[in-house]
């Protein structure tokens, strides 16, 4: 009795750890939820928009900017330029709430001035919809594919450390998706490997999990095998994965199937898609399914053993692909007991 006791000591203990750090981890976020200003201070981007006000006429730190680190929130000398600031504070503030803004840590370089000034890029073009917008939120700041418009390999570098602080623990917020190891086969159907997964990963990384798949890629027309070298650079050509096996994979494709399914699920339906060929679909997921070889009226026969004697005699190894050899497999078993 006393045993069961620490056994369930143990288990109470490891569930209270486990709570404690689920409420860790939650009050963690909430601590970074986004700051509401829209309970600090009264404003609109929308209205200023619609009076032609220009972005720098309020951010005037902005076009001089040359780092991410500069605050560029309105100072009350901007303000004054048109509002009387002087006495009348309920016209921007709410009443008894002096809050200041959150000035999050930067995570990119960036030169406003450069961009404003030297580009002659407008606000607009980085930090699309916030002229129809009330208040600036995170959704307001510029997107990766924003960026890769321009930093392409071609008109500006697409080089991770040209713009990112850290890039030991960078990954796209698509790629902190529970599913994602699955459904990245979407992603890269659609033909986006060169637009999006190729700012990041060389064509190798693919082998790094299909280690066994022959991946084929197509440039210009032109198809050739995954290069030991980096793609290349966006706007120069189009890549597109063409196919992901060799050729006579569909006749050994069976040992993967045994040995590697997880990996196969990543892009296949083990339900829907062997079921193409093995069209016994009940069967499917159990592996019940057979060739049609074995359906043959003399696929097994005492005088000889019959077809099957013959096919494992020719090529054994296609018979591994679906049974144990080693004296495990109870098919065999039946007739090879010996």
């Amino acid at each position: 009795m006393k045993v069961q006791y620490i056994y369930i000591g143990l288990i109470l203990f490891f569930a209270a750890v486990l709570l404690f750090s689920a409420y860790e981890t939650a009050t963690l976020m909430a601590d970074k939820k986004q700051q509401d200003r829209s309970e600090i201070i009264k404003f609109s981007h929308r209205v200023h928009a619609e009076l032609l006000i220009e972005c720098a006429d309020c951010h005037s730190a902005a076009p001089a900017s040359t780092s991410s680190k500069d605050n560029l929130i309105p100072l009350k000398a901007d303000c004054a330029l048109c509002h009387d600031v002087s006495d009348d504070c309920a016209l921007c503030h709410f009443e008894d709430v002096y809050v200041k803004f959150e000035d999050p840590e930067p995570s990119l370089y960036f030169n406003h001035q450069y961009h404003y000034e030297t580009l002659g890029i407008s606000c607009e073009t980085c930090h699309a919809g916030i002229e129809e917008a009330d208040y600036a939120i995170a959704e307001h700041m510029p997107l990766k594919d924003n960026c890769m418009d321009c930093h392409d390999g071609g008109q500006a570098s697409m080089d991770c450390e040209s713009c990112h602080i850290e890039t030991k623990t960078l990954m796209p917020a698509s790629h902190l998706v529970a599913n994602f190891e699955r459904e990245h086969k979407r992603v890269v159907r659609s033909g986006a490997f060169e637009a999006e997964c190729a700012s990041c990963h060389m064509q190798t990384f693919c082998q790094d999990c299909h280690e066994s798949a022959g991946l084929m890629f197509s440039t210009h027309g032109f198809t050739r095998a995954t290069p030991l070298y980096s793609p290349e650079a966006a706007g120069k050509g189009t890549t597109s994965l063409d196919r992901v096996h060799d050729p006579n994979y569909k006749f050994t494709h069976g040992f993967d199937a045994r040995s590697k399914r997880t990996q196969c699920q990543t892009c296949h339906d083990m339900q829907t898609f062997c079921a193409d060929c093995h069209f016994d679909g009940a069967g499917v997921a159990s592996g019940a399914f057979k060739p049609p070889s074995h359906d043959q009226p003399d696929f097994l026969m005492l005088a000889g053993g019959g077809r099957h004697a013959q096919l494992a005699r020719r090529d054994i190894e296609n018979c591994m692909t679906c049974h144990d050899l080693q004296g495990r497999d109870p098919s065999c078993m039946l007739c090879h007991a010996q």
